[in-house]
């Protein structure tokens, strides 16, 4: 049902975004979704590489320590990076505009400049926001958690700090994507999938689900 969802939600956006393209079936047609599926592929595997690093922690917290263990990291996890996201991704989606506007206008110092200055405005907010979490941690773990626990109250912080370097990311390889170097971008979210996968094996019988946080 889930998928039929995202089905039905794509086909729905695919019918008034080919409204707008008054494109008729032809070679060039033809020629434009070659190009699509060239760039969209790539960009999908990404996507794929991003969700698996993502996700793996909770399995290998499963694998090695125990469920209930999945279920608090999962929660802290979950509510901390997406409130923190909010906070960040604002910026995020109204620099992606500017920025790809700019390149297609040939102004690449304009586009850099956006994507500096996007950077410097994460970082302004991510600080005060880190501040607040800092503070107020161990009142945020009991209120998604609805009990105390001072090893979960650990997580507030690195969960909120892996979501700024994940924001910072997206930014910085802008240019990347821009430049339709996808190529390397695979590589380094592989790289990183790898890292976390090995890490964790290794660090969460020492540590517990704290270590994947971190």
């Amino acid at each position: 049902v889930l998928i039929l969802g995202l089905v039905a939600g794509n086909a729905v956006g695919d019918v008034f975004v080919s409204k707008g393209l008054k494109v008729k079936r032809s070679a060039r047609e033809n020629k434009v979704l070659a190009y699509f599926f060239k760039y969209g592929a790539p960009l999908a595997v990404w996507t794929g590489i991003s969700f698996l690093l993502n996700v793996s922690d909770r399995y290998l917290i499963a694998w090695i320590l125990d469920v209930k263990s999945v279920g608090t990291y999962s929660a802290i996890y979950d509510v901390v990076s997406k409130s923190f996201g909010l906070v960040l991704t604002p910026v995020l989606t109204a620099a992606h505009p500017i920025i790809m506007n700019s390149w297609n206008q040939k102004k690449g110092d304009e586009a850099y400049s956006a994507i500096w200055k996007s950077l410097k405005l994460q970082l302004v907010l991510a600080l005060i926001a880190v501040a607040g979490l800092a503070i107020f941690s161990s009142q945020i773990s009991f209120l998604i958690l609805g009990r105390a626990d001072s090893k979960a109250t650990s997580l507030v912080l690195p969960v909120a700090l892996g979501t700024i370097v994940w924001q910072f990311a997206m930014l910085v390889h802008k240019p990347l994507e821009i430049k339709k170097k996808l190529r390397p971008m695979i590589v380094c979210v592989a790289i990183a999938l790898l890292v976390n996968v090995v890490s964790n094996i290794i660090l969460l019988p020492m540590y517990g689900y704290v270590a994947a946080a971190y």
